[in-house]
């Protein structure tokens, strides 16, 4: 099956060649979408001097919103299975292999997720497991209400799902949180409980969630909710087309 690996950029410079070197060699068969919201430092630079005829980069985009900037992105993939990835952390080499075998021997699985080693900017490891360090994975739709639990730059679906997941609402908190749950309503979650990815911590990624106020919090849910059940109401009757 064909893949696309999207990755959404802005001032990556300092990780992106990095970032690219982990996932190319992996990449067999596809491609990889990157679609920069109008980075100031060398992040095109370093993509361009790659020179790899599988990366597709559309630069000077405005979006001023990662969240919509992947929407972009998997807008544009080509590929049976769509990769999430950040611009800043590193793939394990074995990601793609176990996460494409998920897929290859659960026809009905519609979204993979995995854990994560947590490492710094120096690329040493912080904690070996994202989920230990935090909230125990659950693919339920409520418990992701109220804490998300998906993280986004692990997650790969199904390009069918792409009928109902686009486009993204409008005042959508967080674009991870809608793939995951969103899959869970139509299709169906698989996690992998070992670390398919070295996750970077660092002082420009943390999410801003952390220091939202409980009336944003709030909002930020209601939101949410309002747009789950207004894609629900709309694709109650969709049937998912069976994988090949």
């Amino acid at each position: 099956m064909k893949v696309s690996v999207c990755i959404a950029t802005y001032n990556g410079g300092k990780y992106i060649r990095q970032q690219l070197l982990s996932i190319l060699p992996q990449l067999a068969d596809g491609e990889v979408i990157i679609s920069d919201d109008s980075s100031t430092d060398n992040t095109l630079t370093l993509i361009r001097e790659l020179d790899d005829p599988r990366i597709r980069l559309y630069s000077h985009n405005q979006f001023r919103s990662p969240i919509y900037n992947f929407e972009f992105c998997i807008s544009h993939a080509q590929g049976e299975i769509i990769f999430m990835s950040d611009q800043d952390d590193l793939w394990m080499p074995h990601k793609m292999a176990t996460t494409m075998a998920v897929f290859k021997d659960n026809p009905r699985v519609t979204l993979v997720a995995s854990d994560a080693r947590i490492i710094n900017e120096r690329d040493e490891i912080v904690h070996d497991s994202f989920y230990s360090n935090r909230l125990t994975f659950t693919s339920k739709v409520l418990p992701n209400i109220v804490k998300n639990r998906y993280l986004g730059c692990t997650l790969a679906f199904r390009r069918s799902m792409l009928e109902v997941l686009l486009p993204f609402p409008r005042n959508l908190p967080m674009h991870d949180s809608w793939i995951g749950i969103m899959n869970q309503l139509f299709g169906s979650v698989y996690f992998v409980e070992t670390p398919l990815i070295a996750y970077r911590r660092h002082s420009q990624n943390f999410s801003s969630s952390v220091h939202a106020s409980l009336p944003k919090m709030i909002a930020w849910r209601w939101n949410l909710t309002k747009a789950l059940i207004s894609r629900w109401m709309k694709y109650r009757n969709w049937s998912r087309p069976c994988a090949l």
